[in-house]
């Protein structure tokens, strides 16, 4: 399935992440990218292996950072395991990243994310 998230009819652009999780995800690897920008975190694309969903949004062109939030559980009996990943960075430096991490709190619980990308 491949949608545009640009839609206004699409729910998926309101719902945080968690809320997507629960959605799409009884068991699969689901990917979710958020874009940090000047202005805040935008979502990006959503990724389900298993039930074959690519929604697709352009990144915006004033990205300084994409990171890959990975939800996987393997199965109805496992745990969910989650981990976040850096899949773009622009030019930015290391404190402008920061300035804007420490402005803009991540649409994530923090603890999935490594101390590297803080």
């Amino acid at each position: 399935m491949r949608r545009d998230l640009q839609s206004e009819n699409d729910r998926c652009a309101e719902l945080s992440a968690p809320e997507i999780a629960r959605v799409y995800m009884d068991y699969d690897y689901m990917d979710l990218d958020f874009h940090l920008t000047p202005n805040g975190w935008v979502m990006g694309d959503i990724r389900c292996v298993f039930r074959d969903v690519n929604l697709i949004k352009q990144a915006p062109a004033d990205r300084v950072l994409t990171l890959t939030h990975r939800t996987h559980q393997v199965s109805t009996h496992s745990n969910q395991l989650r981990s976040v990943t850096v899949s773009w960075r622009g030019a930015a430096s290391d404190a402008e990243i920061a300035q804007l991490r420490a402005k803009y709190p991540p649409p994530f619980d923090p603890a999935d994310e490594p101390a590297l990308c803080s």
